[in-house]
């Protein structure tokens, strides 16, 4: 059992959840994940292998091999107030590596410097839900792998692939002549309208500034909007994603009865 508080175990634990240290995430090559339902989602998943895995005695017999550490060094370990008592550290898999074959993404949701790590994972935990292939982040962006967002996806960041540092460019370059590309701005046509039986990639504005003008005047970029009946003038970009994610799911659905 790990019992000392100056173990080098912990360095390494906490500067992979710390927020803002995407750079020691990509030196250590490795993430962390809390919580049981979390890891056990990893592990089902099977996209990342799991490098190393922590827990408390009280819950070792759930995670054979694993390393049993004090309720102390947990909590030292830990990024909450009130540790699950158990951390899994997972291999990053680089962007080259994912982005071999772009054909097998057929649903995917691209998000333009998103700023908010709680809307980040909530957008990671709802692609997932709702049937999409792939969630990719703009450079600019809240790194996917950092603590809040991994607690926020609830084990989602594991079980769908989630791309960084990814450009508007090379989003014309692999995806324009496979997908539709599609901007969700509140001046486009009614979402419900989409043709959601092809490829497509979904693309969603930075939290305060929205869509950049150059996309919107770009006409290999077609534009949608969710349609309110209500008197708010917009929506949290999460929620804006879960209804315009659900939508493109709901059609696609509606296309495979009819065959």
């Amino acid at each position: 059992m790990i019992t000392s508080l100056h173990s080098p175990h912990i360095a390494r634990v906490k500067a992979l959840f710390d927020t803002h240290s995407p750079k020691e995430r990509q030196m250590l090559g490795e993430f962390a994940i809390e919580g049981i339902r979390a890891i056990e989602s990893a592990e089902a998943a099977g996209i990342f292998t799991i490098n190393e895995i922590f827990v408390v005695e009280e819950l070792s017999d759930l995670f054979p091999g694993a390393s049993v550490v004090s309720e102390q060094v947990m909590k030292k370990m830990s990024e909450t107030q009130s540790p699950q008592g158990v951390i899994a550290l997972a291999k990053l898999i680089p962007n080259q590596e994912r982005l071999r074959d772009p054909s097998k993404y057929q649903k995917i949701a691209y998000f333009l410097e998103v700023q908010d790590p709680g809307n980040a994972g909530t957008i990671i935990r709802s692609a997932d839900a709702l049937g999409f292939d792939a969630v990719l982040f703009s450079p600019g962006s809240v790194d996917p792998y950092s603590a809040k967002v991994v607690r926020s996806s609830v084990g989602s960041i594991a079980a769908i692939p989630v791309i960084t540092d990814f450009s508007v460019e090379d989003l014309i370059s692999y995806f324009s002549e496979s997908h539709q590309l599609i901007l969700l701005d509140m001046a486009g046509a009614e979402l419900q309208s989409i043709d959601s039986e092809g490829a497509l990639v979904l693309i969603f504005g930075n939290e305060a500034r929205g869509i950049p003008d150059q996309l919107l005047d770009d006409e290999r970029f077609s534009r949608f909007a969710i349609s309110m009946a209500g008197r708010a003038e917009s929506l949290n970009l999460a929620t804006a994603a879960g209804i315009a994610m659900y939508e493109i799911s709901r059609n696609a659905g509606r296309a495979e009865s009819k065959l």
